[in-house]
């Protein structure tokens, strides 16, 4: 795989940052109905991981001693990562649907006392 600038792709990581509502430390979330947080993306950063060397002389991307550079990117971690993200999320879901399920039920507690 080769970059619009001519060489080897470099594998990309995204950066995030924690977003919390400012209304919610001051209580104001529940009247003005925000969200109280997330992640939003700050960007993509460049792996610095070293990048594989294949000897391959009659690839035309070759250097002088017929060594070809190729992309950084190795299936296994790609796939850790999907797993690592996907339980992550799942994780955040239950949370949420706990989160929702014990509210439901205090007011269920208030509403029959």
């Amino acid at each position: 795989m080769r970059t619009p600038e001519g060489g080897a792709y470099r594998r990309k990581d995204m950066v995030f940052e924690a977003v919390l509502d400012r209304a919610a430390m001051t209580g104001e979330a529940s009247k003005r109905g925000k969200q109280l947080g997330g992640v939003r993306t700050l960007g993509a950063v460049d792996d610095q991981s070293e990048m594989p060397q294949v000897y391959n002389p009659g690839h035309p991307d070759a250097n002088a001693d017929g060594f070809v550079t190729m992309p950084n990117v190795n299936l296994p971690v790609e796939m850790v990562n999907l797993v690592t993200a996907t339980r992550a999320y799942e994780a955040n879901l239950k949370a949420a649907q706990t989160f929702r399920e014990m509210a439901e039920q205090s007011f269920n507690l208030v509403r029959n006392t």
